[in-house]
């Protein structure tokens, strides 16, 4: 499950890091935004995958490690992994 979240422009961004628990405030954002999927087996609580979505066309983010709040967006059929990365990551 996701650890960590940022809101940007009222967008939800999410990602895994092993370092971080997962705090209360976490999954109450992942819950306002529909992400957790119902009680499984003995209550725990899952988090939707990406795959549950779908789309013809996806958003793919690309962040720049050093600033989060650098990014560039690629709007694309193809799946991530299936095509060149952006060149440009605006990390300079």
């Amino acid at each position: 499950m996701p650890t960590q979240y940022k809101l940007v422009d009222g967008k939800l961004f999410r990602w895994w890091n092993s370092s971080e628990p997962l705090k209360p405030e976490t999954l109450q954002v992942f819950r306002s935004f529909n992400l957790l999927l119902p009680n499984t087996l003995d209550g725990m609580i899952a988090a939707a995958e990406f795959g549950e979505y779908v789309s013809p066309k996806a958003e793919h983010y690309f962040f720049c490690k050093n600033d989060i709040s650098r990014y560039k967006e690629v709007t694309s059929k193809v799946a991530l992994g299936y095509y060149d990365l952006p060149r440009s990551v605006i990390c300079d």
